[in-house]
């Protein structure tokens, strides 16, 4: 049987999901192509057959597929607490408040009301 270590690398999780782990670890194309090879039950977790495609795996966790083992490691760094992490909101530029009303959209009314009925479908 193939065994392929698999270390944690995200800096702020201590598990993945199991069809992003058949994905990275290159037996399946997308998560999505590793959801569905789940749910054919042809995935194992520690022994046990393994339907839910979004289960999490954590370390000291063995998921085996055909002749194929992938033995889930820790994080060789360590866990970083989240706040540590670079969030995506701290990259994105920051834009001008907005200061005046967006201009309406259609034909320009005067300031009075017709005095002409509205004529045509409803």
């Amino acid at each position: 049987m193939k065994t392929i270590e698999f270390p944690l690398t995200h800096p702020s999780l201590d598990y993945i999901e199991l069809n992003h782990l058949l994905k990275v670890a290159g037996f399946a194309d997308s998560g999505g192509a590793g959801g569905a090879l789940v749910t054919t039950g042809a995935v194992k977790v520690d022994g046990q057959i393994e339907l839910r495609k979004r289960n999490k795996i954590r370390p000291g966790q063995v998921v085996e597929i055909g002749d194929t083992e992938i033995r889930v490691l820790p994080n060789p760094n360590g866990l970083v607490p989240a706040e540590a992490v670079k969030s995506k909101s701290a990259t994105k530029p920051q834009t001008k408040p907005r200061t005046a009303a967006p201009a309406r959209r259609g034909r320009a009314r005067s300031g009075t009301a017709s005095s002409k009925p509205r004529t045509g479908a409803k």
